[in-house]
């Protein structure tokens, strides 16, 4: 079993994330959780979903990131692939 040396203690916002998840863009599935960002693999346009519902387009390069709290990635309108949620 690895030792996390960080167990316990909070990153906060500007701290590394605990976990990720791999994003498949859906117009109708949200999130199981919020992510604290999300990593652009691929480059292309994000619609991206925040938590109070508004959807805006970012355009993003390849390895790029993208620092905003959102619920969703919307299918319509995404071009980027390789989208990994962070939280």
């Amino acid at each position: 079993m690895t030792t996390d040396r960080f167990f316990g203690v909070s990153s906060g916002m500007n701290g590394p994330g605990d976990d990720h998840f791999a994003v498949t863009p859906s117009d109708s599935a949200p999130f199981a959780m919020a992510a604290r960002c999300l990593y652009v693999g691929g480059a292309g346009v994000v619609m991206v979903m925040s938590k109070s519902g508004v959807v805006v387009p970012y355009t993003v390069a390849a390895g790029g990131y993208i620092l905003m709290r959102c619920v969703q990635v919307m299918l319509t309108g995404t071009t980027a692939t390789l989208i990994v949620g962070i939280v």
